[in-house]
């Protein structure tokens, strides 16, 4: 039969283990980032340059298409025009609300009024549900024997 304590010896050296796993992983990726220290800033500084470059093109891209109204741009550039929905969320919801249409519960802002609403929500029950808590330092626990 698997006792409490032999599990919980279990668990403290899987966690032991992922520590030292961890911390070999995190030693090996700080060496070789100070080797590749110039790879490393050359492909920063390679994403930034690409980053300006698309900037560039697609401000570029736009204007001319305002300009003369052609989609095909060439160079491999187009424009593609989507239609797409402006509104004012406050309207909208209000909208929702008389139509009772594309309505949905933010659990975690109606849970916290049910909590603190007086008298309670008859349509509201409480709960209890058992979570287990294992404590952090399980050598701690583990040494003090029973």
């Amino acid at each position: 039969m698997t006792t409490m304590r032999e599990l919980a010896q279990a668990l403290y050296e899987a966690r032991s283990y992922l520590g030292g796993a961890d911390f070999e992983l995190q030693n090996s990726k700080r060496e070789w980032e100070s080797k590749n220290r110039q790879l490393i800033d050359k492909v920063e500084l390679a994403k930034k340059r690409l980053a300006e470059a698309d900037g560039k093109l697609r401000a570029f891209a736009l204007a001319e298409w305002g300009r003369m109204g052609e989609k095909a741009l060439g160079s491999g550039v187009n424009i593609r025009v989507e239609t797409r929905l402006g509104y004012d969320p406050v309207t909208a919801l209000l909208w929702a609300k008389k139509h009772d249409e594309a309505l949905s519960l933010d659990k975690k802002a109606f849970e916290s009024l049910a909590k603190a609403h007086i008298p309670p929500l008859e349509f509201v029950k409480q709960v209890e549900v058992a979570t287990v808590t294992v404590a952090t330092d399980l050598a701690k626990v583990l040494e003090a024997k029973p």
